[in-house]
């Protein structure tokens, strides 16, 4: 049978001397005594077994299910994972994949036809587990909202009485501290202390009108009841007055608007999947204002011709690489009658980028990318691998921990919606989406040597016929294509003005012998934060 061997060391073990080796040595034997052939060895440093989104695990597992061996074997079954539903979730991954389990201490053995029938029974329990869990905290999730209460995070212009008092606390806290001053720590008080004394007598997680937020609720409906306001603008009014958001305390943006202009909430109702049911909360607007927002809303959506059924689906091969040469912040695509633009998302994440125009013509931008790599005339010299070889000794420094911050943030992310499909919050289906988006977005572990020189050779390959290979692409295969050869592309004035590479192309445009291609192509360079612009002028994207 063909082995993979799965070391695993947090920090804290590595302190106590538990080392790698020790547990491959271990490991090694049990496959020299069964006669196993080691094809493939996965080493953790310094990560905890409470989470499975480990660079080499993850690896391991995309590995089993391709089929590149025939079983997995650890030291001992910590190794693998500590979370019970995890061990139970990837062991039926494996199963599915028959792919075997062994550790090599413990009586853990799923090689053997017995060990196989055991497997299968455990990866039916854990699809069970996690179903009749759900399925339970739905139930009560459902009641609570029968009862008239809240599910999820609180919505903006609410509170609870176990929070004012928490506030008032913090208050008192804060102005000791001379973190605010005597007239702010009076009037907030004064607030909180009214509210307390009208609200103090309900339950502790009862949702009431916050004293400061309440009126800012208001405000956003009057606005929009006008007919003169867009979200976006309606944002900018509510940042203007000092409110933030409910959960991250950040400015609002449109989108933010809009998800608060069409909930039912504020009209004292509450709604599960759908549902909308009679809430025990009190409203924060009257039915007349609320309809009359939905009748701006129809209106405003007629003009602009949103509810037109003839709109065409629109492509975007180059969303998610495009960012403001400015502010940094990510283009996204958008069609305008039409034409297709892609435009600046600064607004919706809070902040007013300053750079005009905010969108770029998308047929402008793309055929400059494919003009670039059209005119990029590559030949590699005879010396190229060790020119490749000498360029990977000077890695930067920081991109391990820029990638382990990744790691982190997409960890946090699966961890929440986790716990918001266990919480009955959003449907299986949309767990399982968020979960697969993670895992492709999931950083690739350092490549071999070797395999950055077949990937050097192959997009060098890709780049002498490129015009060839563009035509008959499909509008996926662009994306992938743009996606091997770039990392982000800054627009400037509508146009791109500088690109950063990925790891390859960027060593084999170092690497390579290069004929001067066109004045007006953007200027290649390593890392974002070096980058060019046309012209001369130095630039940072912020």
């Amino acid at each position: 049978m063909r082995a993979a061997v799965y070391t695993r060391v947090s920090s804290e073990e590595q302190l106590d001397g538990y080392s790698l080796e020790a547990q491959a040595d271990v490991v090694q034997r049990l496959c020299e005594f069964r006669e196993w052939q080691i094809v493939a060895r996965y080493e953790e440093r310094g990560r905890s077994g409470r989470s499975v989104f480990r660079p080499q695990f993850q690896t391991m597992i995309a590995d089993a299910e391709e089929g590149k061996f025939d079983v997995i074997v650890v030291h001992k079954l910590d190794r693998f994972s500590r979370s019970l539903l995890d061990v139970l979730t990837y062991l039926n991954r494996l199963n599915k994949a028959n792919v075997a389990f062994v550790s090599a201490t413990e009586d853990f053995d799923f090689s053997t036809p017995f060990g196989k029938l055991i497997l299968a029974v455990l990866g039916a329990f854990a699809q069970w587990y996690v179903d009749n869990l759900a399925a339970e905290v739905r139930k009560g999730k459902k009641q609570r909202a029968k009862s008239g209460g809240w599910n999820g995070w609180l919505s903006f212009g609410y509170t609870t009485p176990a929070r004012i008092r928490r506030d008032l606390v913090q208050l008192g806290e804060d102005y000791t501290a001379q973190k605010i001053e005597l007239d702010e720590y009076e009037r907030k008080t004064g607030l909180l202390e009214q509210a307390l004394e009208r609200y103090g007598s309900l339950p502790e997680t009862f949702a009431v009108p916050c004293p400061f937020n309440a009126p800012g609720v208001v405000l956003a409906y009057t606005l929009r009841a006008t007919g003169r306001y867009t979200y976006q603008q309606i944002a900018w009014e509510l940042n203007k007055a000092g409110y933030r958001t409910a959960v991250s305390h950040i400015l609002f943006s449109g989108p933010t608007v809009r998800k608060m202009l069409k909930s039912s909430f504020y009209l004292g109702k509450t709604s599960y999947r759908g549902e909308c049911l009679e809430g025990s909360h009190e409203a924060l607007i009257s039915r007349e204002l609320y309809e009359q927002v939905r009748r701006v809303d129809e209106q405003r959506a007629h003009a602009m011709g949103n509810t037109s059924p003839s709109r065409g689906v629109r492509t975007y091969p180059l969303s998610g690489l495009l960012r403001c040469s400015q502010c940094g912040d990510k283009y996204k695509g958008q069609t305008r009658g039409t034409n297709r633009y892609y435009r600046d998302t600064s607004l919706e994440n809070g902040h007013d980028c300053q750079q005009y125009p905010r969108s770029a013509q998308a047929d402008r931008v793309e055929k400059q990318v494919d003009s670039f790599l059209q005119e990029l005339k590559l030949e590699l010299p005879d010396d190229w691998q060790n020119r490749v070889l000498m360029m990977l000794e000077d890695v930067a420094p920081n991109e391990e921990e820029q990638r382990e911050a990744l790691m982190r943030t997409l960890e946090h992310k699966l961890e929440r919606a986790k716990a918001l499909f266990l919480e009955g919050d959003i449907a299986k289906a949309e767990y399982e989406r968020i979960r697969a988006e993670v895992q492709q977005q999931m950083p690739d572990l350092p490549p071999t040597k070797r395999d950055i020189i077949a990937s050097v050779e192959d997009v060098a390959a890709v780049l002498k016929d490129f015009g060839t290979l563009l035509l008959a692409a499909t509008v996926e295969e662009r994306k992938a294509l743009y996606r091997s050869l770039f990392r982000s592309l800054y627009v400037e004035n509508g146009r791109i003005v500088a690109a950063e590479p990925t790891g390859v192309l960027w060593t084999l445009m170092n690497c390579a012998i290069m004929q001067e291609t066109s004045q007006n192509s953007p200027k290649i360079t390593r890392t974002r934060r070096d980058w060019t612009r046309l012209g001369g002028r130095r630039g940072r994207a912020r």
